[in-house]
């Protein structure tokens, strides 16, 4: 696969290659009627037009909160992202909170040494529940009620909800109320979330099996490009070797 992908940059047919791409999932995204209500779909596909009668993008994509959710949506909810690398969190209870364009999330590092993700939300009164980086040491605690859940993310505590000094009720399940986990993996230390999968295991890991290819052609992509780069420069008579 490398192989082709290569022969394209050799071809210099590279950028035409991304560019329809591009224009490919930009078509489709443009099939979502909900696209045509925040701008004008004309002026989004004069974007493609020669240079000389081509416009950048609408307005709306710099200035309008829908475009921007439909943005976050189309391109960090539905799709493999990554928010960070392991190393930032080596020690178990390492844990520190991550905004995913509004979405607040939690990184923390478990007792198996595992990296987890988690919605940066409570479930009993919707409370976020870690502000800054931190060290913790059994739990992550809700700074309202002091709900607090174990770095895998079930609900082990919960002060009072049967009255003063009685920390459990009959008709309320604890294994309901844990944190929402995000699918996470980790790939050279680099960790990749699929914020709104509904995907199975099985899917999920086919669709994080492309990115990283992509992530890999890319990388070889640059160092190529780079002793390409590198190689013409070297290889470039100076002035002075010319008029001797």
């Amino acid at each position: 696969m490398l192989s082709k992908k290569f022969s394209i940059v050799q071809n210099g047919n590279l950028l035409p290659k991304i560019k329809a791409m591009i224009i490919f999932f930009m078509v489709k995204n443009l099939k979502n009627n909900s696209l045509s209500k925040i701008l004008d779909i004309k002026k989004l596909m004069d974007v493609d037009k020669p240079i000389e009668t081509a416009n950048g993008l609408p307005n709306q994509c710099y200035t309008s909160e829908q475009y921007l959710e439909y943005e976050r949506d189309k391109i960090f909810c539905d799709k493999w992202t990554v928010i960070g690398v392991a190393s930032s969190i080596p020690n178990v209870g390492d844990a520190k909170p991550y905004n995913l364009l509004g979405i607040p999330l939690i990184l923390i590092r478990d007792k198996d040494m595992k990296i987890r993700v988690f919605h940066n939300v409570c479930s009993h009164r919707g409370f976020k529940l870690l502000n800054k980086d931190c060290t913790l040491k059994n739990v992550i605690r809700c700074p309202y009620h002091s709900w607090s859940y174990d770095f895998k993310g079930n609900l082990v505590a919960t002060p009072h909800i049967g009255g003063l000094n009685n920390h459990q009720h009959k008709k309320f399940d604890k294994t309901k109320s844990h944190l929402k986990e995000v699918k996470t993996k980790v790939w050279m230390d680099i960790i990749f979330i699929f914020a709104t999968s509904t995907l199975s295991d099985h899917e999920c890991n086919n669709s994080l099996r492309c990115t990283m290819q992509c992530d890999v052609f890319l990388s070889s992509f640059y160092i190529f490009s780079s002793s390409f780069s590198n190689f013409s420069r070297s290889a470039t008579p100076s002035s002075a070797s010319t008029s001797s």
